[in-house]
C-alpha cells in the first residue's frame, strides 16, 4: 500500500514539473518596441534561446551559443517580426530596420576587424532566409533538401 501511495506522489511531482517547464518556455518573450535587429557574437548576445519565435531557431541557437560563450562567428539576426511588418504594411520595411543592420554590420566588422564593401580587407558575409512555416509542406517546419519532392 505505501509502494503504491509513494508511487502516486511521485507521479503528481513528475506531472507538476512537466507544466512548470511548458509553461516557462511558452512564456511570451517581449520585444522592445521597434527592436527588429539583435546582434551576438564576442561571447555575447542580445537574444536567448527563449527568443525562438522572434529570432528563428538558427538566430535564436547562435544567440544562445554566444551567451554560453562558444566560438561563434559575429553576425545579427533580423526579426521575424519583420516579415510581418512586411506584408502588414503595404509592402514597407520599418523605417528604423537600415539603421539597425547597418550598426549591426559596423558591429561585426569591429569584432572581426574587416569592413564591408573594402576591397583590401572585405568583410564577407552570409544570408539565411527562411519561412517559420513552409506552405508547401502543409505548414509544419521545412524539409531538408534531400526530403523535398522537387529537388
Amino acid at each position: 500500500m505505501a509502494k503504491r501511495k509513494r508511487a502516486r506522489v511521485v507521479k503528481r511531482k513528475k506531472k507538476a514539473v512537466r507544466k512548470l517547464v511548458r509553461a516557462k518556455a511558452k512564456a511570451p518573450v517581449r520585444q522592445p518596441k521597434g527592436k527588429w535587429v539583435y546582434a551576438f557574437g564576442d561571447g555575447r548576445a542580445e537574444g536567448t534561446a527563449a527568443m525562438r519565435d522572434l529570432l528563428g531557431g538558427k538566430g535564436a541557437g547562435l544567440a544562445e551559443m554566444a551567451n554560453l560563450k562558444l566560438p561563434v562567428p559575429p553576425g545579427f539576426t533580423i526579426t521575424t517580426d519583420v516579415c510581418t511588418y512586411y506584408y502588414g504594411h503595404d509592402k514597407q520595411y520599418p523605417k528604423d530596420l537600415r539603421g539597425q543592420a547597418e550598426k549591426a554590420l559596423a558591429q561585426v566588422g569591429r569584432i572581426t576587424g574587416r569592413t564591408f564593401g573594402d576591397k583590401d580587407n572585405p568583410l564577407l558575409v552570409s544570408v539565411l532566409g527562411r519561412p517559420r512555416f513552409d506552405a508547401r509542406h502543409d505548414g509544419h517546419r521545412p524539409q531538408s533538401r534531400s526530403q523535398r519532392p522537387d529537388r
